[in-house]
């Protein structure tokens, strides 16, 4: 699936690596990849930074090496099953964090080909990073949580083929919502 280009400050490609997992609950075996690699575009002096998320589910499930942030939904060696649950919503707060290490503040969306996952800002799943999108400022950063919706039954393959993080100086033209309107900071 082709994603649509617009202009960007900064463009962060998110690469997809896959990893098999069998979902738990009512079915005996379901394989279903939850597994997201992140590479930074750039060098080392990017304008926005992506790290693991300081608290446990940072901790958990997002690990960084060579430059690369992974995250792994696979599931928690001291409870049974693996992945996330069927036919449920399951929210994974402060996975990463997004840092504006540039010299003006940002406004910045994800963009993801997927309707079962959702990335939301600072532990409010309700608050998507990808419709309303969020401004940083210089410095500031904004955690990152991830909840996959497989309500409409167990996602069978990738979850997510490609996501890309927007950011855009709000005035430098469209800011990053989906209706091209500057959004709330908070």
């Amino acid at each position: 699936m082709r994603l649509p280009q617009g202009k960007l400050l900064a463009l962060i490609a998110l690469v997809v690596a896959a990893s098999m997992v069998m979902a738990t609950g009512a079915f005996s075996s379901v394989t279903a990849d939850r597994s997201t690699d992140v590479e930074v575009v750039g060098d080392q002096e990017a304008f926005l930074a992506l790290e693991q998320g300081s608290g446990p589910n940072g901790q958990k499930y997002a690990t960084t090496n060579n430059g690369r942030l992974a995250v792994n939904l696979d599931g928690d060696a001291k409870v049974d099953g693996q992945g996330v649950n069927p036919s449920a919503k399951t929210s994974f707060d402060d996975v990463f964090t997004i840092t504006n290490k540039g010299s003006q503040s940002v406004d910045i969306r994800i963009q993801d080909s997927s309707d079962a996952v959702t990335f939301y800002k600072n532990g409010d799943p309700t608050s998507s990073l990808e419709s309303a999108g969020s401004s940083l400022g210089v410095g500031s950063s904004v955690k990152v949580g991830i909840m996959v919706d497989t309500t409409s039954g167990v996602a069978q393959g990738n979850l997510i083929e490609a996501i890309t993080v927007h950011a855009k100086a709000p005035n430098s033209g469209q800011a990053p919502g989906a209706d091209g309107k500057p959004q709330d900071p908070s």
